[in-house]
Formats: C-alpha cells, structure tokens, sequence
C-alpha cells in the first residue's frame, strides 16, 4: 500500500512540475530573503545574531546604548537586497555594531532604508562619507545620513478624557520604558473635562523601546486603549533663523476662551501700539502690529496676565508648522 501510495506521489510530483514548465499552472514564487549559504557565513561570528520580528530584521550584537554619531539611515536599498549584500558592504567602513532592516510585511521585500551603527564615531563618519558615493543601479548612489536615534512618538486619537500622567500610567503597562507624556490642553478644555487635544507625545528611555512600540501598534496591536490610534516619530520643528524672527510683528496669543470676540482682543492690545489686523483660531490668537516694538511692549505686559478668566500666553509668532511630524519632501 506504501509503495503504490509513493508512485502516485511521484506521479503527481512529474505532472506538476511538466505543467509549470509549459506554462499551464504557475510556479510559485520563493519568499524574498538572503542567500542562505551567505547568511550562514555571516552568522558564524558568535557575537552577532539574527533576529526576525513584525516588519524588521535585525543583525547585530548584544544591546547596548550607543552615544549619538554612531548611527545612519541609509536610503535608495534595492528592495530585493538582505543582509547578505548589505553586511559585507557595511563592514568595508568598520566594526558594525547592529543593522536594522526595515520589512514590507505584505511582500517580504525591504522597505527601501536600513539603519547601521558602529561601536566607533569615526567609522561611522567614514560610511557616511563612502555610501553616499557607493552605486546601485541606473546611475543612482546610495543616500546616507546620520540618524538622531529619535526617543519620542506622536500618538493621535487618543482619548480626550484622560490627562499626561493617566497617559503615562497606561501607556507604562503596555510597554516599558515610558520616560515622559506631554499633552497639550486649556483651562476651558479642563473645565469641560477635556484633558488634552485628541494626541500626545511619549518620551521613551531608549530608542529601541520606541521604535518596538511603533512597530508593535502599526503592525500587531492595531488598537490601543480601545482606540484605533495612530503613531509615528515625533520630529522637533525647523527654530526659524534671528534674521526671520528679527522681522516678526505678529503676537501669538495662547488660551483664549472659545467665545473670545476679534473686537475684544484687539481693543486690549492697541494699548500698545497701532493693531492692523486680529485673527483668532478657537482658542489662539494672532494680533498682527504695525511696529514691532509695539509688538515686544505688548508681550511683556500681557504675558502671563488673565484675560477672559484664564492667564494667557503671548509670545512672538513663528512660521506655521504640523504638530510634531515632517512632510515628505517632493
């Protein structure tokens, strides 16, 4: 019975593979990933180690805190190239300390950038000058950058119903490593039991804390304190140059209350100076002088004064910026 079970096997097995060949069934594909034979060369070094999880790869070390200067972001991978390719290239510039490399769960392809770090600042100022030299196809090169090994992440649609250190307690249970919650919210907001705008900012202790907790809620927990929240590395904005802000007329006025009247608010400041125009947004303002130093006088009166039952904030107006996130250059 074994035997006859066997032959059809083979049988099977023949027709298969004479069907693939002539085209009537598709042969299926192998999974992207390294040449095996390479990979295990390369893991024959006992200090290093492979280690695969939800959308990343990570060769390297055993984990230690590294100064900042010793990473980069290197973009324009080939998508089809793993560690077999990118290790021995990495190594030409110095002693690695780890390569993450980014996956595209849906076709197992890279994502196109990896990060790499060395245990010495000057072999990373060396990889940093080479890569951005090193071809890959169609004439283009490889484009590398140091890396700021970003601790901080961007959480939208939070619940408005909780305030920084309730955040911090959840947020503590989910993961480790919870350095710091800032929220942004008015005292008309806490009147109203709102506690925050609908996002906050989480301080990691570590960059790899972070980045396990971003690749965990994007691509395992999808929900969150039973909301679907979104999460992404929170960038500092651009400090406009002393040139621009020497310039700047314009007061911004921080905790208004939402029925703040335009005619109010500009009555109070032309105390100071001539006012051309008032612009409020919920509860900011925008008081636009004629002079700027009637614009400087205002700021130090009414800073930290009540107005409308609430102490505002008054300071000079800088360039319009997303809240803690980067727009992709085109």
């Amino acid at each position: 019975m074994r035997s006859k079970i066997r032959i059809k096997y083979f049988v099977f097995s023949d027709l298969k593979d004479i069907a693939e060949c002539r085209g009537f069934i598709k042969k299926k594909k192998s999974p992207p990933g390294p040449d095996k034979q390479k990979l295990r060369e390369l893991l024959k070094d006992k200090a290093y180690r492979l280690t695969l999880s939800a959308g990343q790869r990570r060769y390297g070390a055993r984990p230690q805190s590294l100064e900042k200067g010793h990473q980069l972001v290197v973009n324009r991978i080939p998508r089809e190239w793993f560690e077999d390719k990118l290790i021995p290239l990495f190594q030409e510039f110095g002693k690695i300390y780890e390569v993450l490399l980014l996956i595209d769960k849906r076709t197992g392809y890279n994502r196109g950038f990896c990060f790499v770090s060395y245990y010495k600042k000057e072999d990373t100022e060396k990889a940093h000058c080479m890569l951005n030299k090193y071809g890959v196809h169609s004439g283009k090169t490889l484009k590398a950058n140091f890396s700021s090994l970003k601790t901080r992440l961007l959480f939208q649609n939070i619940p408005r119903n909780k305030s920084a250190e309730e955040l911090k307690e959840d947020f503590g249970n989910i993961a480790p490593g919870v350095k710091d919650v800032v929220v942004s919210c008015t005292p008309e907001m806490l009147e109203n039991n709102i506690k925050n705008r609908g996002y906050c900012f989480v301080e990691y202790e570590t960059h790899k804390q972070a980045l396990r907790v971003m690749f965990k809620l994007k691509y395992e927990w999808k929900v969150l304190l039973g909301y679907k929240i979104a999460v992404q590395w929170y960038y500092p904005p651009d400090e406009p140059d002393e040139e621009y802000m020497s310039k700047v007329k314009v007061v911004y006025v921080k905790n208004l209350t939402r029925n703040t009247k335009i005619e109010d608010l500009k009555t109070k400041f032309e105390e100071f100076g001539v006012v051309e125009r008032v612009n409020v947004v919920r509860d900011l303002g925008f008081v636009h002088f004629e002079k700027r130093e009637d614009a400087l006088k205002a700021i130090e009166e009414m800073n930290g004064t009540v107005f409308g039952n609430y102490e505002i904030i008054c300071c000079l107006s800088k360039p319009k910026v997303h809240i803690g996130t980067r727009r992709k250059r085109r």
